[in-house]
């Protein structure tokens, strides 16, 4: 399988501890786009964006660096492919997995291979495990982007769908899609790798693995007519995906558990 990293022209320090971790292995760097050479907000302000013009210009970029590994995954008519960000730790066993994708249930369109927040997610029951990691399917947000693999249909349509961009990636692939009957969202226990940010956080992290990524929500005052404005148009998607889950049997088709990494 194809194993692509996303990386940034001034970040070579990440993209040299990469190929360090990927020991030799054949991959494809993919030029990340440079949030702060694009038009947009500097940081959020209020909620997660449900419109274009609410996005930053930092999670704009990275919806776009995402966009173009599966353009390139398309191009290369390969069933399927990894998207791996430049500030991950990678499991020794992770080259093992990328040899034989005999590991990835049958009908999934991506499955999240990265440990992603501390917190408990909730999982449906064991579909299949490889190497004492199981995959299960995922039914409540979990959200991060640094590791998974994308089956060449779900790049497909995904790439229709955001023309124009309006979700950060991390709340599209990995919120809004559990209730979207086109899509079967997996997640790895324990997963292959985890954000050096999320390793340790009482740990000061290396020059390399310092976020590019300027758009932490920062608390503002909206004022009333904006405040109005934004549930006007504010998408059900949290709403209506509890709505659909609940109504679905969800509660007795898994459990919260934490995901882990090894």
């Amino acid at each position: 399988m194809q194993t692509y990293v996303i990386n940034l022209d001034r970040q070579p320090a990440r993209m040299a501890r990469m190929a360090a971790q990927l020991g030799g292995a054949a991959f494809e760097r993919v030029p990340a786009v440079e949030g702060r050479n694009l038009s947009g907000p500097e940081r959020r302000v209020g909620e997660v964006p449900v419109r274009a013009e609410e996005l930053t210009r930092y999670e704009l970029a990275l919806v776009l660096g995402h966009k173009a590994v599966w353009e390139r995954l398309l191009a290369s008519g390969e069933p399927a492919c990894c998207v791996l960000e430049d500030d991950v730790l990678l499991s020794p066993d992770f080259l093992e997995f990328m040899r034989n994708d005999s590991w990835v249930p049958n009908g999934a369109s991506i499955v999240k291979i990265e440990a992603g927040s501390r917190r408990k997610v909730f999982l449906g029951p064991q579909e299949t495990e490889f190497k004492e990691r199981a995959l299960l399917p995922l039914l409540s947000p979990h959200l991060g982007t640094a590791g998974y693999v994308i089956a060449s249909e779900a790049a497909r349509i995904l790439l229709e769908r955001t023309a124009p961009v309006a979700r950060p990636i991390d709340h599209l692939l990995f919120e809004d899609l559990l209730t979207d009957e086109a899509f079967k969202i997996y997640q790895m226990a324990p997963a292959l790798c985890i954000q050096e940010s999320k390793m340790d956080a009482a740990a000061p992290l290396q020059p390399e693995f310092q976020s590019t990524i300027q758009s932490k929500k920062r608390k503002s005052r909206l004022s009333i007519r904006q405040r109005i404005l934004r549930e006007l148009t504010r998408p059900f998607v949290s709403t209506a995906g509890a709505i659909a889950f609940v109504l679905s049997g969800g509660f007795a088709k898994g459990s919260f558990r934490h995901v882990g990494y090894r």
